[in-house]
């Protein structure tokens, strides 16, 4: 359930946010969609990541169609915030990032899991164990790159810091009174 929310989440706001669809080209190519619905959307975002200049987000959801409006009926890909064309491209690449984290090494976790199942048939030994930790501590990791800062690089860090320090500079929490 887990992949095909946070596969659901990647191609909506790809759809959203078409100039980002060039950065994430290759983990798109890798994944695997869990409905016909996905497995359409991917298809129109490949389709438009080899375009220069990238199709405007009116375009891509003319292209994507049904599949898209299927997607955003949906009540948790329609209230994320990031979907809003005015989001920070940055933050929202970000978000992009860390799902597909996740899915790559669910995915990963999942092919050494099956692996050492068949190795399983041999007697159990150490580096069985090994790797069955191996793939639970990653799976682990991309559950929570942002929290522990496992996932992350020092730009996004640092990026996201500086985000958070401009929303406490700017007082967003106070009630500004209206010009007249």
């Amino acid at each position: 359930m887990a992949e095909a929310l946070r596969t659901a989440r990647v191609l909506a706001l790809l759809c959203a946010h078409p100039g980002l669809i060039a950065r994430f080209e290759d983990p798109l190519a890798a994944m695997i969609p869990a409905d016909a619905d996905q497995a359409a959307l991917l298809s129109v975002l490949l389709d438009a990541a080899g375009e220069a200049p990238p199709p405007d987000a009116a375009a891509l959801a003319s292209r994507a169609g049904p599949a898209l409006e299927a997607l955003h009926a949906r009540s948790y890909i329609s209230a994320m915030p990031q979907l809003r064309p005015q989001a920070d491209t940055d933050m929202v690449a970000l978000c992009i990032a860390e799902d597909l984290a996740f899915l790559k090494a669910r995915s990963a976790a999942q092919d050494e899991i099956a692996e050492a199942m068949t190795d399983l048939g041999d007697r159990p030994d150490e580096r069985l164990t090994w790797r069955l930790a191996q793939a639970a501590a990653a799976l682990e990791r991309a559950a929570r790159p942002l929290m522990d800062g496992a996932g992350t690089n020092e730009e996004d860090h640092a990026s996201m810091s500086d985000h958070l320090q401009r929303l406490i500079d700017q007082e967003i929490w106070v009630k500004k009174p209206r010009k007249r």
